[in-house]
């Protein structure tokens, strides 16, 4: 039950985050908020479960429950990227409104340099998921250096998640371009 309360009071956080942001006060808010939550919910999880994995399960774990860990990182990983691209597309058209909008603001500049930082973050993430499919299938292929490779791949992915967090802080702070209309 602690875990249910602590995500109910998550998710009423990122909801009060939405409501004070660009998701209220543009165009089509009603959509805009649960938008708004469920990309931060998925952003979340992906840099925090980064975070667990690369700087605690990796030290702390066995191998067995290492390889178990990653492999449910990898569906809960995959989950979250798949929310974060739809909602970030729904969030873009809701607030650049036309291609022709997307630099009439710094907000659609942000946009497209936090979509290029995404794509190399995806890019490590997918060197990432072929190395574990590839050398962590068993106890018997995870040896030491190749643990500590993904470790410090995982931190390159992570360090590059802080940046789109940047990024996107910059966007929050900008005022998109549908605003200037």
């Amino acid at each position: 039950s602690r875990w249910t309360l602590s995500a109910v009071l998550l998710l009423l956080l990122l909801a009060i985050w939405a409501f004070a942001g660009h998701s209220r006060s543009m165009r089509w808010s009603l959509v805009g908020i649960p938008l708004d939550v469920a990309h931060h919910a998925a952003a979340a999880a992906w840099i925090g479960g980064l975070a667990i994995i690369g700087m605690v399960a990796i030290k702390e774990c066995g191998t067995k429950e290492l390889i178990a860990s990653l492999n449910n990182f990898a569906q809960l990983a995959t989950t979250a990227v798949t929310v974060i691209v739809v909602t970030g597309v729904l969030q873009a058209i809701r607030l650049v409104g036309s291609p022709g909008q997307l630099f009439a603001a710094d907000h659609g500049k942000y946009l497209m340099l936090k979509v290029a930082v995404l794509g190399a973050m995806l890019k490590v993430a997918d060197i990432n998921r072929q190395r574990v499919n590839r050398r962590l299938r068993s106890a018997a292929t995870a040896a030491p250096r190749v643990v500590g490779n993904l470790r410090r791949a995982m931190g390159t992915e992570f360090a590059v998640g802080v940046l789109v967090v940047a990024v996107t802080a910059a966007m929050v702070v900008s005022p998109p371009a549908v605003a200037e209309d």
